[in-house]
Protein backbone atom coordinates (compact mmCIF):
# COMPACT_ATOMS: atom_id res chain seq x y z
CA UNK A 1 0.00 0.00 0.00
CA UNK A 2 1.69 3.16 -0.71
CA UNK A 3 0.45 6.35 1.11
CA UNK A 4 0.40 9.89 0.42
CA UNK A 5 2.43 12.79 1.69
CA UNK A 6 -0.94 14.18 2.96
CA UNK A 7 -1.25 10.70 4.64
CA UNK A 8 2.10 10.42 6.51
CA UNK A 9 1.90 14.32 7.58
CA UNK A 10 -1.31 13.78 9.32
CA UNK A 11 -0.18 10.61 11.09
CA UNK A 12 3.38 12.57 12.26
CA UNK A 13 1.00 15.60 13.27
CA UNK A 14 -1.43 13.43 15.46
CA UNK A 15 1.97 11.28 16.91
CA UNK A 16 3.10 15.09 18.15
CA UNK A 17 0.16 15.49 19.67
CA UNK A 18 0.09 11.90 21.17
CA UNK A 19 4.00 12.99 22.26
CA UNK A 20 2.56 15.72 24.16
CA UNK A 21 0.16 13.94 26.34
CA UNK A 22 2.81 11.37 27.24
CA UNK A 23 4.89 14.33 28.43
CA UNK A 24 2.42 15.91 30.41
CA UNK A 25 1.62 12.72 31.94
CA UNK A 26 5.06 12.56 32.93
CA UNK A 27 4.57 15.73 34.93
CA UNK A 28 1.37 14.08 36.66
CA UNK A 29 -1.71 15.98 33.98
CA UNK A 30 -4.18 14.36 32.72
CA UNK A 31 -4.89 14.60 29.33
CA UNK A 32 -9.19 14.72 29.76
CA UNK A 33 -9.90 15.76 25.93
CA UNK A 34 -7.68 16.14 23.01
CA UNK A 35 -9.03 16.82 19.61
CA UNK A 36 -6.91 16.94 16.22
CA UNK A 37 -8.35 18.44 12.85
CA UNK A 38 -5.68 17.70 10.42
CA UNK A 39 -7.86 19.14 7.83
CA UNK A 40 -8.75 22.33 9.36
CA UNK A 41 -5.41 24.01 9.01
CA UNK A 42 -4.18 21.61 11.67
CA UNK A 43 -5.72 22.92 14.50
CA UNK A 44 -6.28 21.43 17.82
CA UNK A 45 -6.94 21.83 21.77
CA UNK A 46 -5.95 19.55 24.74
CA UNK A 47 -7.66 19.97 27.94
CA UNK A 48 -5.49 18.91 30.86
CA UNK A 49 -6.33 18.67 34.66
CA UNK A 50 -3.99 17.65 38.00
CA UNK A 51 -3.98 13.61 38.56
CA UNK A 52 -4.68 13.79 42.22
CA UNK A 53 -7.61 16.27 41.76
CA UNK A 54 -8.70 14.11 38.57
CA UNK A 55 -8.25 10.90 41.03
CA UNK A 56 -10.38 12.61 44.13
CA UNK A 57 -13.26 13.62 41.86
CA UNK A 58 -13.56 10.21 40.48
CA UNK A 59 -13.54 8.85 44.34
CA UNK A 60 -16.23 11.38 44.83
CA UNK A 61 -18.32 10.38 42.18
CA UNK A 62 -17.60 6.86 42.89
CA UNK A 63 -19.17 7.44 46.30
CA UNK A 64 -22.27 8.79 45.21
CA UNK A 65 -21.20 12.53 45.99
CA UNK A 66 -22.50 14.29 43.33
CA UNK A 67 -22.13 17.70 45.01
CA UNK A 68 -18.69 17.30 44.29
CA UNK A 69 -16.86 20.05 42.19
CA UNK A 70 -14.39 18.31 39.87
CA UNK A 71 -10.80 19.93 38.77
CA UNK A 72 -9.70 22.71 37.39
CA UNK A 73 -9.02 21.75 33.39
CA UNK A 74 -6.76 23.99 31.22
CA UNK A 75 -7.23 24.02 27.73
CA UNK A 76 -4.43 24.84 25.43
CA UNK A 77 -6.33 25.79 21.86
CA UNK A 78 -4.27 26.23 18.74
CA UNK A 79 -6.29 27.69 15.72
CA UNK A 80 -3.63 26.91 12.65
CA UNK A 81 -5.21 28.91 10.35
CA UNK A 82 -4.70 32.05 12.50
CA UNK A 83 -1.65 30.89 14.46
CA UNK A 84 -3.08 31.85 17.09
CA UNK A 85 -2.56 29.80 20.72
CA UNK A 86 -4.81 30.30 23.35
CA UNK A 87 -4.91 29.60 26.95
CA UNK A 88 -8.04 28.92 29.11
CA UNK A 89 -9.40 27.27 32.38
CA UNK A 90 -12.60 26.00 33.73
CA UNK A 91 -13.90 24.48 36.82
CA UNK A 92 -15.83 21.47 36.62
CA UNK A 93 -19.67 22.09 38.13
CA UNK A 94 -21.01 19.29 40.16
CA UNK A 95 -22.06 15.85 37.48
CA UNK A 96 -20.85 18.30 33.89
CA UNK A 97 -17.89 19.18 32.18
CA UNK A 98 -16.05 22.00 31.81
CA UNK A 99 -18.48 25.22 30.63
CA UNK A 100 -17.28 28.17 32.06
CA UNK A 101 -14.30 29.27 30.33
CA UNK A 102 -12.07 32.18 30.83
CA UNK A 103 -9.45 32.77 28.87
CA UNK A 104 -5.86 33.19 30.60
CA UNK A 105 -3.35 34.19 27.39
CA UNK A 106 -3.47 34.52 23.49
CA UNK A 107 -0.67 34.78 21.09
Amino acid sequence: MINSNSTILAAEFNQRLFDVAKRLANKNLVVSEIHCDWGGFGSWWIQVQRGKSADQYSEALLNHDYDSWGPEVLRLLWDGRDGLLAVSSSPTPPISGPSRWKELEAK
